[in-house]
């Protein structure tokens, strides 16, 4: 080693002795020199061991297509880092990067959980080794591949025009099958979709994207549906209110009679296709004979509804409610004064000067005081009648002079009303006038 630095020397020396310095200084520069020569000579020649840690390599899973084949697949995608420390001589250790290294897990063998997979280190460069890993394993949660039916569910938004009524709708098709780990798969309630029916007027059909959701409604991510959309089909119809005709035929026996008739409910919702459901104002029941019926009934009935249409939020029957009470009679007594006369110009009431057709008094014969009105109803209407209700006359627009025998007429306000009088004829004498104007 004397030699070669001698060797390595002389050209220093001769540099120096051709300067003109001091033999003091130009010891120092030497030893300068010589020290440098030396650092990259041990340096050069020696190459001395080291470590060294390279952090942050990926670990690689292998086999995890074979595992897919299985019907399994690794939960935590997320990316594993692992620190490796490396040894060696330094020259081949400061050459080495973290492409020269290799970590892998390999997943062969593992089923369902959660497992620790040994991690395998290799390196690419020769002369160098990996002595130390930051870990010897990694923990991964495998779980199943499975594939479940979900129904489909599609939230209708906006509003139809008004007027109209989204009546149905209809989803093809009603499932879906949603694939994926088993974990993720267990969350979904459904595969959801968003139709929007705003301003609609006609049936309509939309093909709708659909996702899967939990039972909150967030989505779930990591599954697949083997169909992405849906057709669906939205019945829209025309809705109108109308009234409910109550249909009651025939009479009640003698002495009885229909005070009231009602029907629940009284009017209906109808819905159905545009052109038929304008055309329609009311709706008549089913008829309910009530011949034979002496008191209050209520009767259930059906309505007659035209094909294509139906009802909006009611089920039959309709509930008929037939009041039917007893009638009974009241009697009013008239004189010959309060019997009208009718004539061409109206009704008047009859003295000797009463011009009847403008050239006749008249007179009522002797025979008949008292003109009997027999009204026959229920109580209740009977108890509200006063005399001042009727009015008893004669007509006698079509009559000249004579002596007749005339019917007496006698009528209600109410023109409902059954009235019978008695006697129902009269003796009536027209005479003509000798002075008009007077």
């Amino acid at each position: 080693m004397n030699k070669l630095l001698e060797i390595l020397s002389k050209p220093f020396v001769w540099f120096f002795s051709s300067l003109k310095i001091t033999n003091n200084s130009r010891s120092k520069v030497l030893s300068v020199v010589f020290a440098i020569i030396f650092w990259v000579f041990v340096m050069d020649q020696e190459n001395p061991e080291m470590s060294k840690w390279i952090i942050n390599i990926p670990v690689e899973f292998k086999n995890e297509q074979m595992l897919l084949d299985d019907g399994l697949i690794v939960m935590d995608t997320e990316e594993r880092l692992v620190n490796v420390e490396i040894k060696g001589r330094r020259n081949d250790v400061m050459d080495v990067t973290a492409a020269d290294i290799h970590v892998s897990a390999n997943l062969l063998g593992y089923g369902k959980g959660n497992n620790s997979i040994a991690i395998d280190k290799t390196i690419t460069q020769d002369n160098v080794v990996i002595s130390d890993i930051s870990q010897q394993d990694v923990k991964v949660f495998i779980d199943k591949i499975i594939e479940v039916k979900k129904p489909v569910d599609v939230a209708v938004v906006g509003a139809v025009q008004s007027g109209y009524v989204n009546d149905s709708i209809i989803m093809v098709p009603e499932e879906v099958v949603v694939k994926g780990p088993e974990t993720y798969v267990n969350a979904v309630a459904s595969a959801r979709g968003e139709v929007d029916i705003s301003d609609l007027t006609e049936d309509t059909s939309k093909e709708i994207a659909l996702h899967a959701v939990d039972n909150d409604g967030n989505m779930v991510q990591n599954v697949t549906l083997a169909v992405q959309y849906v057709d669906v089909q939205m019945g829209i119809k025309k809705i109108k209110t109308v009234k409910i005709l109550p249909n009651v035929i025939g009479e009640p026996p003698a002495g009885y009679k229909i005070t009231n008739v009602s029907v629940e409910p009284s009017e209906v919702v109808l819905k159905g296709h545009e052109g038929i459901v304008d055309n329609i104002e009311a709706l008549p029941t089913s008829p309910i004979d009530v011949s034979d019926v002496k008191e209050t009934m209520v009767f259930e009935t059906e309505v007659s509804i035209p094909e294509g249409i139906s009802i909006l939020s009611f089920e039959p029957p309709f509930k008929v409610a037939v009041e039917i009470e007893p009638v009974e009679e009241r009697t009013f007594e008239f004189t010959t004064e309060d019997i009208l006369v009718k004539d061409v110009n109206g009704f008047m009431t009859m003295d000797s000067k009463t011009a009847v057709n403008e050239k006749y008094t008249a007179s009522f014969g002797s025979e008949v005081s008292t003109i009997k009105v027999v009204v026959s109803d229920v109580p209740k209407v009977l108890s509200e009648l006063s005399a001042e209700d009727f009015k008893v006359y004669v007509d006698l627009s079509a009559y000249e002079a004579g002596t007749f025998t005339i019917p007496i007429v006698a009528e209600g306000i109410d023109k409902s009303l059954t009235v019978e009088v008695k006697p129902i004829n009269i003796n009536i004498s027209l005479i003509e006038r000798e002075n008009i104007a007077e």
